[in-house]
């Protein structure tokens, strides 16, 4: 098969410019795609890392106002303490409904599922000893427990975050070992198509020089 070579100088010309500078190209748009998913990567990482912390946050703070109004009403009997009661349970269980569709770790939602549940049986176990101060004071050790649970998915969240930085930490470093690759391979490439094509346009000019 005979080697294609064009008859119009200018043709030559930009056929070598294209050839060189077609994979500096390629090798740009293909950095700029693996930077953008790192990007995102990286942001929706963030965002939901926040999300989950200011979950965990709310919790605990809920947690600490639920004991406290059991132990205020339990001295004071206000029924309006106990309704301040239900309704940090309701926000309580509202923030962690949230939580689910953000977690995204079979750790964390295992926790998540144990906290909803222990919260949800001490607050029927408020209900029943409602009128026994006694039996009260005896469940001051459950919500302990679930300001420990609470905690326990704030930690797990930070290492997750952790353990995710790491990984968009190697991915940005090994991006960056490939980008080194391609510059040394394309600068050899566009030495040797230079050569090449300079010694394509060359020719025609020696010809002109030698018919002169």
């Amino acid at each position: 098969m005979p080697f294609y070579r064009p008859k119009s100088f200018l043709k030559l010309v930009l056929i070598g410019f294209a050839l060189v500078m077609l994979p500096l190209i390629v090798a740009v748009i293909d950095a700029t795609i693996r930077v953008d998913r790192i990007a995102e990567q990286s942001q929706r990482t963030i965002s939901r890392a926040v999300q989950v912390l200011q979950g965990s946050r709310t919790l605990a703070e809920q947690a600490i106002a639920m004991e406290r109004y059991v132990k205020q009403f339990q001295v004071l009997g206000d029924e309006a303490l106990f309704h301040a009661y239900v309704e940090t349970h309701d926000k309580f269980q509202q923030v962690a409904h949230n939580l689910v569709a953000i977690i995204r770790d079979a750790a964390q939602e295992q926790q998540l599922a144990a906290l909803t549940t222990k919260e949800q049986s001490l607050f029927e176990a408020v209900q029943t000893h409602l009128r026994q101060p006694d039996q009260l004071t005896a469940l001051t050790p459950e919500f302990t427990t679930l300001k420990e649970l609470a905690r326990a998915i704030r930690t797990e969240n930070d290492k997750l975050t952790d353990r995710d930085t790491e990984v968009m930490r190697e991915e940005a470093a090994s991006v960056q070992r490939l980008f080194v690759w391609q510059a040394v391979a394309l600068s050899l490439g566009a030495v040797v198509f230079s050569a090449i094509f300079v010694g394509l346009i060359s020719r025609p000019i020696r010809q002109i020089d030698y018919a002169i």
